[in-house]
């Protein structure tokens, strides 16, 4: 019985990290003064190519953009399928946070590239072609371990 019972444990010991666990990455945007930026990236594991995504950006008056989509991870690019993002407004009124009713719309982005280099991914703009350009403006965005921590979704 105590050779079963080992053979078990050793079992569900070299198991348990597939079974259970999850891939989860943030990244926020550097050189951002009035907005903070965010995108999660979910896979059941580490070895999947895809998964979901969270797009969440708060603004400093009170605007809050928030979406969700599903990326592919190829070659050390990570592409986000095109996904719509809605835009929500609190008010301050009195002691309260309120939901704004009158501001309450959605965006749609294009299907968009990142590039992973090292623990940041870089987000090229676009050509007049549409192709990436690494000779214009580029966004940089930082692996944030924090964020997850303390701003838990899923």
């Amino acid at each position: 019985m105590k050779k079963i019972l080992r053979f078990i444990l050793i079992i569900v010991a070299f198991h348990a990290g597939n079974c259970l666990g999850q891939d989860t990455l943030c990244y926020h945007q550097t050189a951002s003064p009035w907005v903070s930026n965010h995108y999660i990236f979910y896979k059941e594991n580490k070895h999947l190519t895809s998964g979901t995504f969270d797009k969440i950006m708060h603004s400093d008056d009170g605007q809050q953009w928030a979406g969700h989509g599903l990326f592919t991870e190829r070659h050390r690019k990570l592409i986000l399928q095109p996904f719509k993002l809605v835009r929500t407004m609190y008010i301050i009124k009195g002691d309260s946070l309120l939901l704004n009713p009158d501001i309450h719309d959605t965006i749609s982005i294009p299907k968009t590239t990142f590039v992973e280099r090292g623990e940041n991914l870089l987000q090229y703009a676009r050509n007049k072609k549409g192709k990436m350009s690494h000779l214009r403006k580029k966004t940089l965005f930082v692996r944030d371990e924090k964020y997850i921590d303390n701003h838990s979704t899923k």
